[in-house]
């Protein structure tokens, strides 16, 4: 924040009169008001750090989780490979009875 009274004692001992010297002090403060100081861009440097790592862990768990949903997907995958296969042989073994019996039942 800009020191208006000083400014103005500056400006007034420069020769400057008073009530000029006050109002130019008040126009530089109104024209500087919403300019950050270092302290200001240093507490948003550190508050969007903050947010930063606080993202940064948020993406960090999500991907943890994605990977644990793929191992689940994949055990779930070689568990219904499992049963397909299984399938495939009780219907395989069905078929070659069935063939057995019907050329049982033909020649017989």
């Amino acid at each position: 924040m800009i020191d208006t009274l000083s400014m103005a004692e500056n400006l007034t001992a420069a020769g400057v009169e008073q009530k000029q010297a006050k109002a130019i002090a008040q126009a530089i403060r109104e024209q500087h008001g919403e300019t950050a100081s270092k302290q200001d861009i240093d507490a948003l440097k550190e508050n969007m750090d903050t947010r930063f790592a606080a993202l940064k862990q948020d993406i960090d768990a999500l991907k943890e989780s994605m990977n644990a949903l793929k191992d689940s997907m994949n055990a779930h995958k070689e568990s219904m490979n499992a049963q397909f296969a299984a399938i495939r042989w009780i219907v395989g073994t069905q078929a070659a009875l069935t063939l057995v019996l019907l050329a049982a039942f033909l020649t017989g």
